[in-house]
């Protein structure tokens, strides 16, 4: 028995001997790119990894391999004796020749069939939105080079390789020789590096909460852009679309698939007891849609999806978005590991350099039970910790999940010297206030939309409003505004204070005073719905205010609610014709209270230079508004109220398109059957302009801003975008959108007798118009697109009359 045992121990140990373990990474023999998702396997192919995201891998020789295999999708395979195998080697693949063809072995076809729609039936059982809770720590790094255009890397494996005697031998040989300190500079330093660590917990349905523990930025002192870096890359491919720089992607593993996407078997490993399968896909050819191409690993293991690589565009783009994304199985349940992405401008800020971002996220500490201290600010999914900008280099050396590079800390050293020098941080402030709407100058901020104004009524508007910002202050602004319009020839001012208790900008009470205009039959809602500005260009019938208000607001949860009184003294300047013991009223005196409560269930608001902006909800978001007020003129006296109700919801479905709708309720009453002017009514919104159309989502397109007020109304308004483009040109881009807009309203008849000649869409007012989205779509210094947007709309009303009832609208819209 002893030497059995001994024979036994002396075989373990001699097996465990002749075992190698070897380190090293996989790269790209002409850019010397590392290669994420390599695959390595023994000459027996019993034994395979697949590399980790930045191209290393860990593998284990066994007693009898004689040789490994290397491969990539793209590449051509390696074979390398184990006596030639270095630890911590680099080992190069070099390009394939040709370009991958768009080709579906026969043969595999049935079997991509099968793998594809198993893991499209399987996505609910393994997308993290679907997991009943979630909780994890995730460090994000993101940096930012300037790389000459005519080098950018091309890192997805399905695009065409370059040969030997054509490509770059390395980013040195090919920047500017009359510029060393720029060479210099661009070799030892990136351009801008940034770091967040963020605790990330997540409650089913759609509560998520991000708490930034930790956050740096290259050269500033405060934290700006968390969501630069957090909120870039997709957290998951389990959607049926994969937002990438702002557009949706169709997602090549969803419903739908083989009307889309062409998939190609490249490989299969085996991982123990399970098999790996790596699919290549790309667009179908002649179906132009906002698509992807490049790689998906799907594990048998419950179909899941282990590795995702993928693109945008091809090399006659201007710019791309790469994404590379790894899972793991986390108690069972599989889970974002790490997530890369590019962003590459290769014309931006030059015509011959451009800029790379690139983004590295690694999710650690994963747990699917309730956390302790498991907290859901609902009015603030993202927070930031007081002390975001204190932490230590020895504190982030504790939290980091992998070290920094060289290049990486002689940024921070290089940009925080450099930001002394220039003033960055001022520079950067002044920016964010413009993303607001103001211009800071010294303690007072200038509201940019008091700058000009032009509208049919005052023609053109010119004026200027000061507030004091929050270096005088955090919990308080007191300013004021004034302007002059050279149509009318009248100014307008206003002043205000307003008080920040907590100090911030989510709860505040405002004071005002103002002498303006307001559009006659106004209808307030919320500003999101009320497109103020596009209805105050086509300002006609307007009545003069001088108003005192006081407005109390807070944001609780989901919920925000306003609360506000007023004193108005209003006089009419337009023929109203509102007749009462007969006379014509034409000024009148306005006391009146509200509230106001918008709820948007999962609504996502983002911190921005001090503000939580809205930024997306998946879910509806409902609107009620309801005033209480009195009105008086000489004998007449009207107590009344108006109750105001709007619902929005857009959705992207899977192969229909983008749809957006708006349906919004109204009813105005007065008590006693007294009747209301038109100044007191609910106008349709009408957009239309004799002059020239512009679309705008939210009105009516064929209707006059003046042409209908009703006491009661209802409206509903829809917007189909397809997914699919009409064609593909360097200038022209086009999808269709179609447009169906109705409303319903009606006077009580006292309305009607003391107000005539008004008219109210009874029988309904029913307008339908596409849309030819991108005709002709032109690039601004390669960063921003501005695209020309047109259609014709139609009014159906009898009999049958072009002329009369048709417009052709035109449209500007712009993309990043």
């Amino acid at each position: 028995m002893k030497y059995g045992f001994f024979v036994g121990f002396s075989f373990a140990f001699s097996c465990g001997f002749a075992q190698q373990h070897l380190q090293g990474v996989v790269a790209d023999s002409l850019s010397k790119k590392v290669l994420p998702f390599a695959t390595i396997m023994s000459g027996s192919r019993q034994n395979a990894i697949i590399t980790a995201i930045d191209g290393h891998f860990s593998f284990s020789l066994h007693s009898g391999d004689t040789h490994i295999i290397v491969s990539y999708v793209g590449y051509i395979p390696k074979t390398i004796p184990v006596n030639l195998l270095k630890n911590k080697d680099t080992l190069f693949l070099v390009p394939a020749a040709a370009t991958l063809r768009d080709v579906t072995v026969l043969s595999q076809s049935g079997k991509i069939k099968r793998i594809i729609n198993t893991a499209v039936r399987n996505k609910f059982l393994h997308n993290p939105e679907m997991y009943d809770r979630y909780q994890c720590y995730v460090y994000y790094k993101m940096h930012a080079d300037l790389v000459p255009s005519g080098i950018m890397e091309n890192d997805s494996a399905i695009q065409s390789a370059k040969s030997a005697l054509s490509a770059p031998k390395s980013v040195e040989g090919k920047l500017p020789k009359t510029d060393s300190g720029f060479k210099a500079l661009m070799l030892t330093s990136h351009v801008v590096f940034s770091e967040t660590f963020s605790k990330r917990s997540y409650k089913k349905p759609m509560q998520l909460q991000e708490d930034i523990i930790a956050s740096r930025f290259s050269g500033l002192k405060k934290t700006y852009f968390t969501s630069l870096v957090t909120d870039v890359l997709p957290f998951h491919v389990y959607g049926d679309y994969i937002t990438l720089n702002g557009i949706d992607y169709i997602n090549p593993v969803a419903k739908g698939w083989q009307q889309r996407y062409d998939f190609h078997l490249a490989d299969e490993i085996n991982s123990g007891s399970d098999t790996i399968f790596i699919l290549t896909f790309r667009p179908k050819k002649n179906i132009v849609f906002n698509s992807l191409k490049g790689i998906v690993y799907i594990n048998s293991d419950e179909y899941a999806i282990s590795h995702f690589i993928a693109s945008t565009g091809d090399s006659a783009d201007d710019r791309e978005a790469k994404i590379e994304q790894i899972y793991t199985r986390v108690d069972g349940k599989w889970f974002p590991r790490e997530l890369n992405y590019d962003l590459i401008f290769k014309k931006f800020p030059t015509p011959q350099i451009g800029i790379k971002l690139n983004g590295h996220s690694v999710i650690d500490s994963v747990s699917f039970s309730p956390g302790k201290n498991e907290r859901f600010n609902k009015a603030h999914p993202v927070t930031l910790g007081d002390s975001i900008d204190l932490h230590t280099e020895g504190d982030w050396q504790q939290l980091r999940s992998d070290s920094i590079t060289t290049k990486e800390t002689n940024t921070y050293r290089i940009l925080d010297s450099l930001s002394e020098k220039i003033k960055l941080e001022s520079i950067v402030n002044a920016t964010g206030k413009l993303a607001v709407g103001k211009l800071g100058i010294g303690i007072v901020d200038i509201t940019v939309n008091r700058l000009f104004v032009y509208n049919g009524y005052e023609g053109t508007r010119l004026g200027i409003g000061l507030y004091t910002n929050d270096r005088v202050s955090k919990y308080y602004s007191i300013g004021g505004w004034a302007g002059y319009g050279f149509a009318d020839k009248q100014w307008k001012y206003g002043i205000s204070a307003t008080i920040y208790p907590g100090g911030d900008k989510d709860n505040w009470l405002n004071f005002s005073y103002q002498d303006n205009y307001q559009s006659a039959g106004d209808v307030h809602i919320h500003t999101d719905l009320d497109r103020q500005g596009f209805r105050n260009w086509i300002l006609a019938e307007v009545d003069r205010i001088k108003e005192y208000d006081f407005t109390g607001h807070t944001q609780r949860g989901y919920w925000e609610i306003e609360l506000s009184g007023l004193k108005q003294d209003m006089q009419s300047l337009y023929s109203n014709n509102f007749i009462f013991a007969g006379k014509n009223l034409i000024t009148y005196n306005v006391k009146e209270a509200s509230i106001g409560i918008k709820y948007a269930y999962g609504e996502k608001r983002i911190p921005l230079f001090g503000y939580y902006v809205p930024y997306t909800t998946k879910f509806p978001v409902a609107y009620f508004r309801l005033h209480a007020g009195n009105i008086t003129s000489g004998s007449y006296s009207a107590n009344y109220f108006r109750s105001l109700a709007g619902l929005t919801y857009n959705k992207h479905f899977n192969r229909w398109g983008n749809d957006k709708f708006q349906l919004e309720a109204g009813a105005v009453h007065a008590f006693d059957k007294q009747p209301l002017s038109r100044s007191f009514l609910l106008a349709g919104k009408g957009f239309r302009n004799d002059r020239l159309n512009y679309y705008a989502w939210g009105g009516f397109l064929t209707m006059h801003p003046y042409d209908y007020f009703s006491d009661r109304y209802i409206s509903f308004m829809y917007k189909h975008d397809f997914d699919k483009f009409l064609w593909q040109l360097k200038y022209s881009k086009p999808f269709i959108s179609v447009v169906y807009n109705v409303e319903f309203g009606g006077l009580t008849n006292e309305n009607k007798t003391a107000n005539a000649g008004i008219a109210s869409p009874v029988n309904g007012y029913h307008e339908t118009g596409f849309l030819i989205n991108g005709l002709l779509q032109v690039n601004y210094q390669h960063l921003a697109n501005f695209y020309f947007n047109t259609g014709p709309f139609y009014h159906w009303a009898s009999p049958f009359n072009w002329r009369k009832n048709a417009v052709w609208v035109i449209g500007i819209s712009t993309g990043f």
